[in-house]
């Protein structure tokens, strides 16, 4: 088969998008099918109709060497979509979801106002979820990142069941956990991402701040923060030097940071697929506390490959956290059963996947 990936983002951003579409582009050449990724050119990247003309049109130009598949993010196929249906073209647009935007703006209303970074607009409420309910609606196919949001869209749009799947993030297993093979842990912890309301970072950073107090060596590693503003250096400031702060850093090297810190800290508000972060850490066998969230359930089994965090009793988590630092058996045993459980979220099972479920939608009429 032939099949486009495309979204409406720099070829130079590192988000879970750019990185679903790479790997399983790459995957599903393992298997001899020919993948193109197209990215949005750097002023399109805010205006995704402008990119989901962009794409159409390409489609039309190469007519007679079109994909059998498009998987486009949100509603950056939906232009290819309409032309599909109005030409009767044997081209198929799938709509990959890696976090459903009206959902994203029900957990928004829900918090202060003052934690929301980068809030919805009302523009993105009154046109961007109708052409999201649209790509939803035109699509053979739409890819979630999750069961429970495959779950969540199937109840909120009954037609679309049928053609409702999951296609799960995943990685590449390493043939021996890490962290279990080595004989002492220091007390590290690792954070990755950026401030933003979903990542809660601040909660995190809260949770050391207690853990610190009984634990004076204990260090925190924040990588991919971004540059802080005054406000978040003030924060990181009274914690002086336990804390060590990272702006950006490469899908291709966060490796030496798994294998530096045996825990990871993951306090996220909102995940709109499996973790890369956590299913990376756990494929390093490092004991991850993360919050209690859909997304992260499907990683985590409480006490067994991992912790969940309340997040809402800094105390008790904080305590927990604690606990767990000054036990290297449960740390060992933990970190044993995380690689285990990695191990199914492979990155070749996800490919099979999804080659499986393209074949078979090709067969059915459009």
């Amino acid at each position: 088969m032939r099949i486009w990936f495309a979204a409406s983002i720099s070829p130079s951003a590192f988000g879970g998008i750019h990185r679903s579409m790479n790997q399983l582009a790459s995957e599903l050449r393992r298997y001899g099918h020919s993948t193109e990724i197209i990215y949005a050119p750097p002023h399109h990247t805010r205006h995704p109709l402008h990119f989901a003309f962009t794409l159409a049109i390409k489609l039309l130009f190469l007519f007679w060497r079109r994909p059998h598949w498009i998987i486009a993010r949100s509603s950056d196929g939906l232009v290819s979509a309409f032309f599909v249906r109005m030409l009767a073209m044997k081209t198929k647009v799938a709509l990959h979801s890696h976090g459903w935007e009206e959902r994203v703006t029900g957990i928004e209303r829900r918090l202060p106002s003052g934690l929301i970074t980068n809030p919805t607009t009302w523009r993105g409420r009154l046109i961007g979820f109708f052409l999201l309910r649209l790509a939803l609606k035109k699509s053979a196919l739409c890819i979630c990142g999750t069961i429970d949001e495959t779950r969540w869209i199937r109840d909120k749009y009954p037609p679309a069941r049928s053609k409702t799947t999951v296609i799960p993030n995943g990685i590449v297993p390493g043939n021996k956990p890490f962290w279990p093979l080595q004989p002492a842990y220091p007390p590290s912890l690792l954070m990755v991402g950026g401030f933003t309301w979903k990542k809660n970072l601040e909660y995190g950073i809260e949770l050391f701040r207690r853990l610190l107090e009984s634990e004076p060596s204990a260090r925190l590693f924040i990588v991919g923060c971004g540059m802080l503003s005054s406000q978040k250096q003030r924060l990181l400031f009274t914690l002086g030097d336990a804390v060590f702060t990272v702006e950006s850093e490469t899908p291709a090297k966060m490796g030496r940071w798994y294998e530096s810190c045996p825990m990871l800290l993951f306090p996220s508000r909102y995940e709109g697929g499996r973790p890369f972060t956590i299913l990376e850490a756990q494929n390093r066998g490092c004991t991850v506390f993360a919050s209690d969230i859909p997304s992260v359930r499907e990683c985590i089994t409480p006490g067994v490959n991992g912790f969940i965090l309340s997040g809402v009793n800094p105390v008790a988590d904080a305590a927990m956290i604690r606990s767990v630092c000054g036990n290297p058996d449960l740390i060992r045993q933990i970190g044993q059963s995380a690689w285990k459980k990695a191990k199914r979220n492979s990155l070749e099972r996800q490919g099979k996947r999804l080659v499986r479920i393209l074949q078979m939608k090709m067969k059915q009429r459009n």
